[in-house]
């Protein structure tokens, strides 16, 4: 790694582990945002609101981490909990 990558990198590992309830947070907010921005334009575009937060979904498991830093981190548990999570607050489909 880079001298440079070091001087950026090093001060966010430390934060990650002093602060790792905000960080956790602050995490979970970004993956609900980018959801819930997936889900609206999947909308725009036609699809039910059901199907438009099953395809967000979707994309996003697709383009998420790979598995390894998943790991690492708490998220990835919240991660596939949050569909079941985003599912119970939708009207059930017919």
């Amino acid at each position: 790694m880079r001298f440079e990558r070091w001087l950026y990198s090093i001060p966010l590992r430390i934060r990650s582990l002093l602060r790792r309830n905000a960080v956790e947070r602050e995490l979970d907010d970004e993956l609900q945002y980018h959801l819930e921005q997936k889900t609206q334009q999947y909308a725009a575009a036609g699809m039910n609101a059901h199907s438009a937060t099953l395809t967000a979904l979707s994309f996003e498991r697709k383009n998420a981490a790979t598995p390894a830093a998943l790991a690492v981190s708490k998220t990835s548990s919240r991660i596939f909990a949050l569909p079941f999570a985003l599912c119970a607050r939708l009207p059930a489909s017919r």
